[in-house]
């Protein structure tokens, strides 16, 4: 993936007379325009959901036509809640009986409520389609932000695409249902998978010929789903006698054999846990909900409270009226909650209510499709996934992910087909998705814990905050979220049998292993995590007034059009303010550098972009120590060696971290504006700063030129942004006595590596192998360091030529690379007998036992009568007296 493809959207402002005119640029080149009161009104934004985006560096290509109650209406539907549980309450019957059941259910509803909250602010502060893995990615430890977010992208991407799968076959199993019902009929497989791929077809046509009316039938839908809710509880209650409240509350069984009753009831809560996952499916289509960072989280808690509500009414109804256990788990059916509805009415009623129990589960079907491609769209757009570029196309007429859409409805019905060979085996598949939701979320909540902890002034704002009880919330959430994770692995019956077994587990481990196999074979040089996007965290200052007071008006006030007046006088103001406070960008007026410089250091693109528009220069050196850093700055400016032990006495006296401020010493450390956006890692800030001028090889006092930044400090994308400019003097390259190559030696970047080869000339040889004495090359510096891979690399390119390190001892005490290099094409041609033997002097001078004996192995290979005259003799009576002795001390 090109540097291209990591650009967030920047934006840029031109003052005219009138209002602010503010333009996004997409990486693809399209544009969205903000109107003058900041919203987006071609994709239906509001000025919130426009800085949302920019802050997460993405382009707004979705449509947001959902609001608060639709988005209500399509959470509810897509879980299905008193619909699906019908069917699957059966295994808290069996183990724990009618108490279990109830008490499961209501405990995994307390374990939850941390977990949606903890969700919710993270939907608030990040409302975005990626959901999960973005959050880990934003969230986490910096060194484990890429390998976290990414195996949580992908079981992200597998509890959707197998709760979509099994959402599929409940479709089949109401039809199956209502024909058991009414005949004696023996469903063999084929049905099951005939049904499957029929409906899957016709879900994948109706989400995509019907995706601009899907928001439009969810209330209407949801209605039926409330009103159908009461048809269906009030005959049972009438009709069909009811269980003593000691049968319910208090007799406790164990049908599926295990040995103790509480392992029971531990065993058979896991229709209780997967009765509460699903509700984020409102953070995945946060990129169509309008205003999404207040209205997700608003929706998320409504949701969770609307199913619980339902599911507990609809258990607590069915607890009561079975009254025969045994007989009601021996249904034809094999779903007791038919069987009490069965008793409650007629067979055409239940026929009737099974009919629109199958609507419902249709509907709500289409509707968790959608999300399950949101799903699949957003983390092929971070290349996390095979055929990323194809998956995460977004079709620019109906405005959706069509190709995410067309691979999971592939996906299913592939699925559908294990099912024809071993229903086991597809169970085993789509069982998955509670244990990888659950996996999902104890990772993303840990991450916003740690991040909590550690550095919790680096939190995104957020419009839901759990605020001071957020520490305990999200504690509470992780261990829930492994209590889930824990039991969702237990089979359902004891004695285990191959068919009872719970193959979650084994399906889970291998889904890991191959996500890990595409990350070693090539998905760690495309996937770098949304995290490379975002903007860091920043705090207001003064030149920020104006627009964060708009901002303040436009997320506050319902009705813009009673402040507009003051909204424009605002933005004239701001026309006179900033340019007056760009001014001081020079060296005289501001040592400390202006307001560029100050931009750069809070990675504010917009900030950036308005200096530039009003003059600043880009190339003038500034420090950065007064700027407004994080402790990873300080850190850098520590190992720059600028500040000597002062900068620690000031880390002792100063508790206030955040604001640098020198104590002992006068700052000598200077940068420029783009050498510390490539520092950073801000990408778009340096393409911003390169597309208006800056000088690519300027090369401040004290530290290096851009490009050897950005391979110190690791950074890919920033190289190939660097290089792709044309501009690099390789020449300025220096650091550490080497240039852009030994550098990506020097700091294990093998990827870094690979990427600059091809960009070495004839006259670059000193690169690769020696020419000077003031130049270590690349081969020196990988030998040195014993990073065999990188020789390997090295050796392989077609300027190489090694043959100066033959008879070096640097070369001769790393065995392995020594070996690499004797057996160079170009050495071998070179090797003859007194380069040999000078060779096996100079590595016995040093004492190199294992280099003289591979030394002498090749010997007698290439050249075996010089051997036999001079080693065989030696090492011969070397070997005799070594017997002879041996021999004597027996």
């Amino acid at each position: 993936m090109s540097a291209s493809g990591l650009v967030p959207a920047t934006t840029t402002g031109v003052f005219k007379d009138g209002p602010l005119e503010m333009t996004t640029v997409s990486a693809n080149g399209g544009t969205s325009f903000i109107s003058d009161r900041g919203d987006d009104p071609e994709h239906k934004s509001t000025a919130a959901d426009v800085v949302a985006m920019q802050r997460m560096g993405r382009t707004q290509e979705l449509v947001r036509h959902f609001r608060t109650l639709s988005m209500i209406s399509f959470v509810a539907l897509s879980t299905t809640a008193w619909e699906t549980n019908i069917f699957v309450f059966t295994q808290g019957l069996k183990d724990g009986g009618r108490p279990g059941v109830m008490y499961s259910l209501l405990w995994c509803f307390v374990g939850f409520v941390p977990i949606y909250l903890s969700m919710a602010e993270m939907a608030s502060m990040a409302p975005i389609a990626g959901a999960q893995y973005h959050w880990v990615s934003e969230f986490a430890p910096e060194r484990y932000q890429k390998i976290l977010s990414y195996l949580t992208g992908w079981t992200s991407t597998l509890a959707w695409q197998a709760g979509n799968a099994l959402g599929m076959f409940e479709v089949g199993i109401v039809i199956q249902a209502i024909i058991t019902a009414n005949i004696e009929y023996n469903a063999p497989r084929w049905h099951a998978t005939i049904i499957n791929i029929v409906f899957t077809l016709f879900a994948l046509a109706a989400n995509i010929l019907g995706s601009r009316a899907l928001p439009y039938w969810q209330n209407a839908v949801f209605a039926l789903h409330i009103l159908a809710f009461v048809a269906f509880l009030t005959p049972i209650w009438i009709n069909v006698p009811r269980a003593s409240h000691h049968d319910v509350w208090a007799l406790w069984e164990n049908r599926g054999g295990w040995p103790t009753l509480l392992l029971s009831v531990l065993v058979g809560q896991m229709p209780g846990i997967s009765a509460h996952v699903g509700i984020d499916t409102a953070a995945h289509m946060a990129e169509e909900v309008r205003d999404a960072a207040k209205t997700i989280p608003k929706i998320m808690l409504v949701g969770f409270g609307i199913n619980m509500t339902l599911i507990f009414l609809t258990l607590l109804t069915f607890c009561y009226h079975i009254v025969d256990i045994p007989t009601a788990l021996d249904d034809p059916t094999g779903y007791p909650g038919v069987w009490v509805i069965r008793q409650s009415m007629s067979q055409p009623w239940l026929n009737i209510l099974l009919a629109v129990i199958l609507i419902l589960e249709v509907f709500g079907e289409l509707s968790y499709f959608a999300a399950v491609s949101r799903d699949l769209f957003a983390f092929a757009r971070d290349n996390g996934l095979p055929f990323s570029q194809w998956l995460a196309k977004v079709d620019t007429k109906r405005q959706i992910p069509v190709n995410a859409y067309i691979f999971s409805a592939g996906f299913s019905i592939l699925l559908s087909f294990i099912y024809l060979g071993s229903q086991v085996a597809f169970y085993a598949v789509v069982s998955l998705s509670t244990v990888s939701l659950l996996q999902c979320y104890m990772f993303s909540i840990g991450c916003i814990m740690w991040r909590r902890i550690y550095y919790p002034h680096t939190l995104p704002p957020a419009r839901f905050s759990l605020g001071r009880w957020g520490l305990s919330i999200n504690l509470a959430a992780v261990i829930f979220s492994l209590w889930g994770f824990f039991w969702a692995f237990w089979p359902e019956t004891y004695p285990v049998t191959a068919e009872g077994f719970n193959w979650a587990s084994i399906i889970f481990v291998a889904t890991l292993v191959l996500a890990m196999i595409y990350y070693v074979a090539g998905g760690r040089a495309k996937y770098h995590g949304p995290v490379v996007l975002v903007e860091g965290p920043s705090k207001p200052s003064l030149a920020h007034l104006p627009n964060e007071l708009l901002d303040s008006i436009g997320l506050l006030i319902r009705s813009f059009d009673d402040v507009h007046a003051l909204a424009l006088t605002c933005q004239r103001f701001s026309k006179v303010f900033l340019p007056r406070l760009y001014e001081l960008n020079s060296q005289k007026a501001h040592p400390h550098g202006g307001a560029l410089g100050w931009a750069v250091c809070r990675d504010d693109l917009a900030l950036a972009q308005r200096a530039i528009d009003t003059g600043a220069q880009l190339d003038m050196g500034f420090k950065p120590c007064r700027r407004l850093l994080s402790d990873d700055d300080l850190h850098w400016l520590a190992e720059r060696e600028t500040f000597g032990s002062s900068y620690y006495d000031w880390v002792t006296c100063n508790p206030y971290r955040l604001y640098y401020t020198p104590i002992h010493t006068v700052v000598k450390c200077v940068t420029t504006p783009l050498v510390q956006a490539v520092w950073r890692g801000n990408v778009a800030m340096a393409r911003l700063l390169l597309s208006a001028g800056a000088d690519v090889n300027r090369q401040p006092c004290k530290t290096r030129a851009p490009l050897a930044v950005a391979i110190e400090r690791g950074r890919l994308p920033m190289v190939q942004l660097l290089v792709e400019t044309g501009q690099i003097d390789w020449e300025k390259m220096h650091g550490h006595n080497c240039k852009a190559l030994g550098l990506a030696a020097h700091y294990n970047s093998p990827e870094i590596l690979e990427y600059l080869l091809p960009y070495i000339k004839d006259e670059d040889e000193d690169e690769l192998y020696p020419i000077t004495a003031e130049i270590r090359s690349a081969l020196e510096v990988a030998i040195e360091h014993g990073r065999y891979g990188m020789v390997e690399t090295l050796l392989a390119h077609p300027k190489m030529n090694p043959k100066w390190y033959l008879v070096q001892p640097l070369a001769m005490k790393q065995l392995k690379a020594f070996q690499m290099i004797w057996m160079h094409p170009s050495c071998k041609r070179e090797i003859n007998q007194g380069a040999h033997c000078n060779a096996i002097e100079i590595a016995a001078q040093h004492k190199l036992s294992d280099t003289v004996a591979f030394l002498k192995d090749d010997m007698r290979e290439r050249f075996p009568a010089l051997w036999q005259k001079r080693y065989f003799q030696k090492d011969k009576s070397h070997v005799e007296a070594s017997e002879l002795g041996d021999s004597e001390s027996t």
